[in-house]
């Protein structure tokens, strides 16, 4: 009795539960528009007219007033599309609203009859592979790209496209929107514009990133020929929530300067006028580029860097920009910095590594503010004893250290004068040989030292066997902290017993 009473509560159990499938599935079935598109049509009008938006009614007015001249494959992907996007619960606004308008732009562009297709194909994908979120973003991107050729658009950057010549697809889980024959992309906003001229790429409109591949950057904008000074754009990328660009392994042309092109990076952006002056910006790999005679008996050797219009001397992370003075055809005076500025009529750099040469011997400091002024062939250099360019300098030639604020050297003279800078109340210059010694000097430097600093740096080149060190490294052998350091050997610089390279800290 108590198994017949157990198999019928399983018969039971199992009616029900074929019952409640039953059920669910014809609920799923009755959720589904019908594969009919003339039926479709109705049902999808009372299901956009559910909340009576007008906005959803205007949109699928339009839809349905097209719909005249969709293909039949066209309409089957329509209703599957619905059906996909029912199924995931997204509602009439925004999801269907997005969709039937985005795809009513789609029809009556100028290559409707091409890109719908692919469109439709991308939004199956989408629906398949994609959040709701990232189906909403392609969508209004869409929508944008159709009506206004814009990728995208923000109040800072505003991406336009000169072309209707692209295509729609779908890429490792994400939409692309390809552009494959030459047009101008541009950017825009309130503050100007900057084109890349006979470019073409892939735009990813979820990511927000354009890739493009060849382009034209000139700089026209700033007064030069676009056919004599411009870059040649390889491979770059661009998020077009900015307004500005960055490209590597560019192909540079300055065809007023140099016989052959440069190889460097691109750097380009939109800013308020009195700063847009100094972009487009090229900077050259190469900081062993020689421009002759910049001014009469004046080379320049080192980086490249064209900032907007002007020439800027780029000696990168090691100070490699150099300033080179001749005489009949013999160097005479070398300049190093990191970065010099040059004007039509005018050299100048915050700190300069400089060297005068007399036959085998040398004038030198490490660090020196420079200005040359080419109308008056006079060079000036400054020493500011509140900073740390206040070391003296050494002068081989009559093996002195000489103590001064302010050098300046008419170029094409014998004469070099040293003085106080303008505006001191006195002028103090100091000579001193380079073999004089004084115990008491000796004795200060030490100080609270365990061991004197003279003999620590003794020490340490003896065990190195060379003369010339890094500060960096030297930090390490001593084991203290490397901006205690720098403070302790510029100290010592000051005094004139070690040379500092500020610009390579060495």
């Amino acid at each position: 009795m108590a198994d017949f009473t157990f198999k019928k509560i399983i018969v039971t159990l199992i009616f029900i539960w074929f019952n409640i499938f039953c059920v669910a599935q014809n609920n799923e079935s009755s959720n589904n528009f019908s594969d009919d598109f003339s039926i479709f049509l109705t049902e999808m009008e009372d299901f956009m007219n559910q909340s009576k938006n007008d906005e959803l009614k205007h949109t699928f007015k339009i839809f349905r007033k097209n719909s005249k001249n969709y293909t039949y494959n066209e309409k089957e992907i329509i209703v599957n599309i619905s059906n996909k996007m029912r199924k995931k619960r997204l509602k009439p606004k925004p999801y269907f609203n997005s969709f039937f308008n985005s795809f009513s732009f789609v029809s009556a562009h100028s290559r409707g009859e091409i890109l719908k297709s692919e469109w439709l194909e991308v939004i199956v994908l989408m629906l398949e592979k994609s959040t709701s979120k990232e189906l909403l973003k392609f969508l209004a991107s869409t929508e944008l790209l159709m009506k206004e050729g814009i990728l995208r658009s923000s109040k800072s950057a505003k991406w336009t496209v000169g072309t209707d010549d692209f295509h729609f697809g779908f890429e490792i889980n994400t939409p692309v929107i390809s552009f494959s024959n030459n047009f101008t992309l541009s950017c825009v906003n309130n503050d100007g514009r900057m084109d890349i001229i006979s470019t073409k790429g892939v735009f990813y409109p979820i990511m927000n990133e354009w890739i493009g591949g060849d382009g034209i950057i000139n700089w026209l904008q700033n007064g030069f020929s676009s056919d004599s000074v411009y870059a040649q754009l390889a491979n770059y990328k661009i998020d077009v929530r900015k307004n500005g660009m960055i490209a590597d392994s560019c192909i540079f042309y300055n065809k007023y300067v140099f016989n052959k092109p440069l190889v460097g990076k691109v750097v380009n952006k939109i800013l308020p006028v009195k700063r847009s002056v100094t972009y487009p910006r090229f900077i050259s790999y190469s900081k062993n580029i020689t421009i002759q005679d910049i001014f009469k008996n004046v080379d320049y050797r080192g980086g490249y860097m064209l900032n907007g219009k002007d020439f800027i001397a780029d000696g990168g992370d090691f100070a490699e920009a150099r300033i080179i003075f001749k005489r009949e055809g013999k160097e005479i005076f070398i300049a190093n910095s990191d970065r010099f500025n040059i004007s039509p009529d005018k050299i100048s750099a915050q700190s300069a590594c400089i060297k005068v040469f007399f036959d085998n011997d040398s004038i030198y400091h490490s660090n020196l503010a420079f200005k040359y002024i080419n109308s008056d062939r006079k060079l000036e250099l400054y020493r500011n004893k509140k900073s740390g360019s206040a070391g003296t300098m050494l002068n081989t030639y009559h093996n002195i250290v000489m103590d001064f604020e302010l050098l300046e050297w008419k170029i094409d003279t014998d004469i070099i004068t040293f003085g106080s800078l303008p505006g001191s109340s006195q002028s103090v210059v100091n000579f001193e040989s380079i073999d004089m010694y004084s115990e008491d000097r000796f004795t200060s430097l030490q100080g609270i030292d365990a061991v004197h600093p003279l003999i620590l740096i003794k020490n340490y080149i003896n065990d190195r066997g060379e003369d010339i060190f890094y500060v960096e490294d030297f930090a390490r052998y001593t084991g203290f902290p490397i901006t205690q350091i720098q403070h302790y050997l510029m100290t010592i610089a000051r005094d004139g017993f070690i040379f500092y390279d500020f610009s390579m800290d060495r």
